[in-house]
């Protein structure tokens, strides 16, 4: 992750390990992102999620708990790592400036 991604930097906080960094879209909006493992990581996914600015109520592609669906099929640990996902959620912001512009969901 250090090596493509130097502006994520590894956390801990209550215990979990997170990845936390801010990306850039096209637009120049800075989003604040963070990628948290969950106790029973690698068989389940981390959760991506923009801390800020806030994504619109409503907006496509958030699962109920609020982090980013980014990944187009079932979770698979040996393929979908945090450094694989951060091009994803970057994706997915573009995505969302363009359903924010236009009202189109992608």
């Amino acid at each position: 992750m250090n090596d493509r991604f130097p502006q994520f930097v590894l956390k801990e906080y209550a215990g979990k390990l997170f990845w936390e960094g801010v990306l850039t879209t096209n637009a120049k909006t800075r989003y604040l992102v963070n990628i948290v493992y969950p106790d029973s990581y690698p068989n389940r996914r981390p959760s991506f999620r923009v801390i800020e600015p806030r994504i619109a109520s409503g907006s496509p592609h958030v699962f109920l708990d609020g982090s980013l669906c980014v990944f187009p099929n079932h979770w698979n640990s040996k393929r979908c790592t945090a450094p694989a996902g951060v091009p994803l959620v970057a994706g997915w912001l573009a995505m969302y400036e363009v359903w924010r512009r236009t009202g189109r969901r992608w």
